[in-house]
């Protein structure tokens, strides 16, 4: 189990650090007073499938299904 949550912790911090180095997508993402339009989400998407970041494209398509 401690493995697991290790793994896990290593992950959110990967995630955490590339979002800080990528602050366009983090304001769309967390919505930082920056309201994107679809293409923008649709574009911030594919960059995270690239990464591998699905935690974070369920998060788009939350918020795509607000729009």
């Amino acid at each position: 189990m401690q493995k697991k949550t290790n793994t896990m912790t290593n992950r959110s911090l990967e995630i955490i650090k590339w979002l800080s180095n990528h602050r366009e997508i983090q304001r769309i993402i967390c919505r930082e007073g920056y309201e994107a339009e679809l293409p923008e989400y649709l574009d911030v998407v594919e960059e995270l499938e690239k990464q591998g970041y699905y935690e974070l494209i369920y998060i788009c398509l939350l918020i795509i299904n607000m729009l």
